[in-house]
Protein backbone atom coordinates (compact mmCIF):
# COMPACT_ATOMS: atom_id res chain seq x y z
CA UNK A 1 0.00 0.00 0.00
CA UNK A 2 1.22 2.95 -0.81
CA UNK A 3 2.33 5.96 2.35
CA UNK A 4 -0.68 8.10 2.68
CA UNK A 5 1.76 11.85 2.49
CA UNK A 6 4.26 12.21 0.36
CA UNK A 7 6.08 15.18 1.22
CA UNK A 8 5.72 18.61 -1.15
CA UNK A 9 8.50 19.89 -3.42
CA UNK A 10 9.53 23.33 -2.44
CA UNK A 11 7.12 24.62 -5.45
CA UNK A 12 4.45 22.69 -3.58
CA UNK A 13 4.75 23.98 -0.37
CA UNK A 14 4.71 27.38 -1.92
CA UNK A 15 1.34 26.73 -3.64
CA UNK A 16 -0.02 25.38 -0.77
CA UNK A 17 0.69 27.79 1.19
CA UNK A 18 -0.36 31.11 -1.16
CA UNK A 19 -3.73 29.35 -1.48
CA UNK A 20 -3.87 29.04 2.91
CA UNK A 21 -3.14 32.93 2.84
CA UNK A 22 -6.09 33.66 0.20
CA UNK A 23 -8.90 31.40 2.61
CA UNK A 24 -12.02 33.29 3.31
CA UNK A 25 -13.43 34.69 6.43
CA UNK A 26 -15.47 31.60 7.35
CA UNK A 27 -13.31 29.20 6.58
CA UNK A 28 -10.88 31.26 8.79
CA UNK A 29 -12.88 30.74 11.23
CA UNK A 30 -13.23 26.54 10.69
CA UNK A 31 -9.71 26.26 11.03
CA UNK A 32 -9.83 28.26 14.66
CA UNK A 33 -11.78 25.39 15.20
CA UNK A 34 -9.81 22.54 13.61
CA UNK A 35 -6.72 24.31 15.46
CA UNK A 36 -7.83 23.90 18.60
CA UNK A 37 -8.34 20.05 18.73
CA UNK A 38 -4.87 19.21 18.61
CA UNK A 39 -3.29 21.24 21.49
CA UNK A 40 -5.32 19.18 23.81
CA UNK A 41 -3.39 15.71 22.66
CA UNK A 42 0.29 17.38 22.62
CA UNK A 43 0.49 19.04 19.49
CA UNK A 44 1.65 22.89 19.35
CA UNK A 45 -1.05 25.82 19.04
CA UNK A 46 -1.93 26.42 15.26
CA UNK A 47 -1.68 22.99 14.11
CA UNK A 48 -4.77 21.51 12.26
CA UNK A 49 -6.06 18.01 13.38
CA UNK A 50 -5.17 17.78 9.23
CA UNK A 51 -1.57 18.25 9.98
CA UNK A 52 -1.51 17.07 13.22
CA UNK A 53 -1.96 13.61 11.36
CA UNK A 54 0.14 13.73 8.34
CA UNK A 55 3.04 14.24 10.81
CA UNK A 56 2.26 11.15 13.11
CA UNK A 57 1.61 9.05 9.70
CA UNK A 58 5.06 10.10 8.71
CA UNK A 59 7.05 10.23 12.04
CA UNK A 60 5.36 8.13 14.78
CA UNK A 61 4.92 4.26 15.51
CA UNK A 62 2.12 2.46 17.43
CA UNK A 63 -1.12 4.11 17.85
CA UNK A 64 -0.84 7.64 17.08
CA UNK A 65 0.83 6.52 14.06
CA UNK A 66 -2.24 4.43 12.57
CA UNK A 67 -4.31 7.43 13.36
CA UNK A 68 -2.20 9.34 11.67
CA UNK A 69 -1.83 7.18 8.82
CA UNK A 70 -5.90 6.33 8.99
CA UNK A 71 -6.89 9.56 8.78
CA UNK A 72 -4.61 10.74 6.36
CA UNK A 73 -6.03 7.76 3.99
CA UNK A 74 -9.54 8.83 4.49
CA UNK A 75 -8.69 12.14 3.76
CA UNK A 76 -6.90 11.92 0.41
CA UNK A 77 -10.74 10.64 -1.22
CA UNK A 78 -11.30 14.61 -1.03
CA UNK A 79 -8.00 15.89 -1.52
CA UNK A 80 -5.00 14.26 -3.02
CA UNK A 81 -2.23 13.97 -0.34
CA UNK A 82 -3.76 16.21 1.84
CA UNK A 83 -2.15 15.99 5.33
CA UNK A 84 0.98 17.59 3.23
CA UNK A 85 -0.57 20.27 1.83
CA UNK A 86 -2.28 21.29 5.29
CA UNK A 87 0.89 21.21 7.31
CA UNK A 88 2.22 23.72 4.35
CA UNK A 89 -0.98 25.70 5.41
CA UNK A 90 -0.51 25.90 8.95
CA UNK A 91 3.25 26.91 8.57
CA UNK A 92 1.97 29.76 5.88
CA UNK A 93 -0.65 30.79 8.86
CA UNK A 94 2.48 30.64 11.62
CA UNK A 95 4.57 32.39 9.34
CA UNK A 96 1.86 35.06 9.08
CA UNK A 97 1.21 35.50 12.50
CA UNK A 98 5.04 35.99 13.45
CA UNK A 99 5.53 38.33 10.58
CA UNK A 100 2.55 40.50 12.12
CA UNK A 101 3.99 40.40 15.51
CA UNK A 102 7.31 40.68 14.55
CA UNK A 103 5.89 43.96 12.59
CA UNK A 104 3.84 45.71 15.34
CA UNK A 105 7.09 47.77 16.85
CA UNK A 106 6.11 45.60 20.30
CA UNK A 107 8.93 43.75 20.16
CA UNK A 108 12.50 45.22 19.62
CA UNK A 109 14.49 43.01 17.09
Amino acid sequence: MSEPVSPLTKQQTTEAEAKSAKHSYPVRLALDLDESIPPIFGAPLGTTISGDAAIAAVNDKGFKGFYGRTMCRFLNLFQKNHGAKAVAGDLERSEEVEKYEEDSGVINQ
